[in-house]
């Protein structure tokens, strides 16, 4: 049966979205009355709702909201439909009640909670994964209680990220906005100040000028927006080349400073995302063919690929790990260690710790030498711009002898 996307509201006035399977919108729209509602709009559902609301990837906010609630009310009885019926209400994200409804319509028709949640294609894979695991067998409450935890943290980092980031950005855009204004109204007045009293301008006088005109026409700002289009359009393009891909993410990690910061990140999401499947219980194979999506490197994927064959083959994966020649010897060693005493999840998981404090110290390193090196560059333009307009002022003063 083909499904609708419909909007419905309730007596007290609250809007609701969701999407329904049935054989035509009349028959629907008969069942949405039935149930309390009244329907504000009704139509097919398709690929047309990507491009409403964006990714079909949930946010994190929104997949630990769901992950808490669902754990919390497993936790004190409350079959999963009730539950998945409280968290649809419960959610104010209208993308959010549309996949918590698939999910429910799913479920409706037989498939697990795993593959339900799976189809929606809005929560990451490995969270399906696990789900999959407690319906082995593994338990939903403590499966989603270990996913919360995991979710938690990779929103702190996800936070700490933002919040590093927001000084630079500031400084840089404030430089930018200094730059504009002295270009289209200091440099301007000095202009027309050089050519009334006829001074002559040295190259880097005339040069400022020149931009300065330059950015107070209309061509400027349409060739920068096109050329920063064309840019943007061509990355795009070039990163659905494999051979560019790669070629790009293995430049990222030759970077000085930063490349150390990304390795450090994609290692420990990856590390800690491992240690969360194995000691959940999923196979060591399942685990690297999920978690080798969690690197977002192409470079580090692939000398990652070639460790599966060999896990299959029976190869330890401490000695996987030392052959692929991307990790670390510390995570070699405490792999090699968690395999003897059979507590590998527990070792990756406390691996992961380390992972993230060294890659917070590097992170705190390098932000306390970025700032004073804006700072810097910010001056030096400021400065070059100022310098540039005051020489003609200077050379005057060699005239006025002359005047006299």
């Amino acid at each position: 049966m083909p499904e609708f996307l419909y909007r419905v509201r309730n007596n007290e006035g609250r809007v609701f979205a969701g999407v329904l399977e049935a054989e035509d919108s009349k028959q629907l729209r008969h069942q949405l009355h039935h149930a309390g509602y009244y329907v504000v709009s009704l139509r097919k559902y398709g690929a047309g709702w990507k491009f409403i609301f964006g990714r079909k990837e949930a946010d994190i906010d929104s997949t630990i909201m769901f992950t808490r609630h669902l754990a919390s009310m497993l936790e004190v009885g409350m079959d999963i439909m009730s539950a998945l019926e409280s968290i649809w209400k419960g959610m104010e994200k209208e993308k959010m009640q549309i996949i918590v409804s698939r999910v429910r319509t799913r479920l409706s028709a037989g498939q697990s909670l795993s593959r339900a949640i799976e189809m929606t294609e809005a929560f990451p894979v490995f969270y399906c994964s696990l789900l999959s695991v407690a319906e082995s067998g593994g338990g939903f409450v403590y499966i989603l209680k270990k996913l919360l935890a995991y979710l938690e943290h990779q929103r702190e980092f996800q936070a700490k990220i933002k919040k590093a980031s927001l000084y630079p950005s500031f400084v840089l855009a404030f430089a930018a906005l200094v730059l504009i204004l002295m270009m289209v109204t200091v440099v301007p007045t000095f202009q027309k100040v050089f050519t009334k009293i006829k001074a002559p301008m040295p190259p880097v006088t005339q040069f400022t000028i020149n931009v300065s005109q330059a950015m107070r026409s209309f061509w400027f700002w349409g060739i920068l927006i096109g050329i920063v289009a064309v840019i943007t359009g061509a990355y795009s393009l070039l990163r659905k080349n494999p051979k560019f891909e790669k070629f790009f993410d293995r430049t990222k990690l030759r970077l000085p400073i930063l490349g150390k910061i990304i390795y450090l990140a994609a290692i420990e999401r990856f590390v800690r995302t491992l240690g969360l499947l194995v000691s959940s219980g999923v196979t060591l194979v399942t685990s690297l063919d999920v978690t080798r999506t969690t690197l977002d490197n192409k470079e580090l994927e692939t000398a990652l690929g070639t460790l599966r064959g060999k896990i299959i083959r029976g190869e330890p994966l401490s000695v996987s790990f030392m052959e692929g020649g991307i990790f670390p010897a510390f995570l070699i060693e405490m792999v090699r260690l968690g395999e003897q005493t059979g507590t590998l999840g527990q070792v990756l998981e406390r691996s992961a710790d380390y992972f993230y404090e060294e890659l917070d110290t590097r992170m705190n390193n390098f932000l306390t030498l970025l700032e004073p090196a804006l700072i810097v560059l910010v001056g030096a333009v400021v400065v070059f711009v100022l310098w540039s307009t005051y020489v003609p002022i200077f050379s005057l003063w060699d005239k006025i002898p002359q005047l006299r």
